[in-house]
């Protein structure tokens, strides 16, 4: 149970586990994307993986688009600085490393490594 909130806390379920981090490896792209806005949010799907992606001092950032806690979506969250804040229960994680800067989480979201070439996001964790 939450501390925060009191709210039922769901156990997220991850497949392999190569980086150590409890992320899987993972790799995809994104045809005709357009980048968000400076400090935006958008969402994509990659190997069948929900990713939220930022635009932060013109660099693009990629995290797992679902929250650590309670399985909320990131990408309806708000960018503040390089961190994705969650907007159930204000959660932020760093979006260069994935960390937990604030709870509810406890744990980090997976990282993707993102870049732009050609009108095409290349995603890759």
């Amino acid at each position: 149970m939450c501390t925060e909130c009191g709210c039922e806390a769901s156990s997220l379920a991850t497949t392999e586990d190569v980086a150590g981090d409890g992320s899987a490896a993972a790799k995809g792209t994104v045809s005709d994307f357009v980048p968000p806005e400076e400090g935006e949010l958008t969402a994509v799907t990659v190997d069948g993986v929900a990713v939220a992606v930022a635009t932060v001092g013109g660099e693009l950032f990629a995290v797992d688009d679902t929250c650590t806690h309670q399985g909320c979506s990131l990408s309806d969250g708000e960018v503040e600085g390089s961190a994705v804040v969650c907007p159930c229960h204000f959660g932020r994680f760093d979006l260069r490393t994935g960390k937990v800067l604030n709870g509810p989480p406890e744990r980090p979201v997976a990282v993707w490594k993102a870049r732009l070439l050609n009108g095409t996001l290349e995603l890759e964790r």
